[in-house]
């Protein structure tokens, strides 16, 4: 069964997080319901800002709600980050093994970093210790052959990517301020605006009629 987010669970979580030395267990599904709930306290602000003033301070309150909910999630977020590169330093250190408490992605995180300060580790100290200059071994992207396309074709190549990427909107209503995928806060936006904004968030704003696209002409 999901986890049922609330401001207090956040709020606990944060606590828990700063007090406590090891990092604190999150459900699996932690992700989709935070994003569920924001969907919600989006939606009941909407709503409130639709009605007559007599809901104007609920609605200021919802806002400010929002707010610190973005605060409390920014805060979460760095703390584990501090908890894992510690992690990745113990490990890389003294070989400390694998802690536990960590989501998939957060794992993929400490390997990556782990793996990068072995590297270094060996190449640097370990080759000075040896009486040999720092050479750190690179990896295997690093090994691979150039590509061959002129830097005109690398170009094209690059703006088409990003292209795919991003999609240019106008919206059809007000949109509050709100935070992606990527913990990057996007907003506030007006009617008629236009933005370009990453393709996930877009096609969410594009199926609840909020925004609609714009093509290059």
């Amino acid at each position: 069964m999901s986890e049922i987010i609330t401001y207090e669970s956040l709020y606990e979580l944060l606590r828990n997080e700063k007090s406590e030395k090891d990092l604190q267990k999150i459900d699996p599904n932690f992700f989709q319901a935070v994003i569920k709930y924001l969907e919600e306290k989006e939606a009941i602000l909407e709503s409130q800002k639709n009605k007559d003033s007599l809901f104007s301070k609920e609605s200021e309150k919802t806002q400010k709600q929002l707010e610190n909910i973005r605060k409390i999630l920014r805060e979460i977020y760095e703390k584990r980050e501090s908890k894992i590169v510690q992690y990745g330093l113990l490990s890389s250190r003294f070989n400390e093994d694998t802690p536990g408490n960590m989501h998939d992605e957060e794992v993929k995180f400490y390997n990556e970093l782990k793996n990068i300060l072995n590297k270094y580790r060996k190449g640097i100290l370990s080759n000075l210790i040896s009486k040999k200059l720092p050479a750190v071994e690179k990896s295997f992207l690093e090994k691979a052959p150039p590509k061959t396309e002129s830097l005109e074709e690398n170009k094209a190549i690059e703006i088409k990517e990003t292209e795919n990427k991003i999609k240019m909107v106008r919206f059809l209503q007000a949109v509050p301020q709100f935070i992606g995928d990527d913990l990057i806060l996007y907003g506030p936006f007006e009617n008629e605006d236009i933005a370009s904004l990453p393709k996930d968030i877009a096609n969410l704003l594009f199926k609840k009629n909020r925004a609609e696209e714009i093509n290059p002409s």
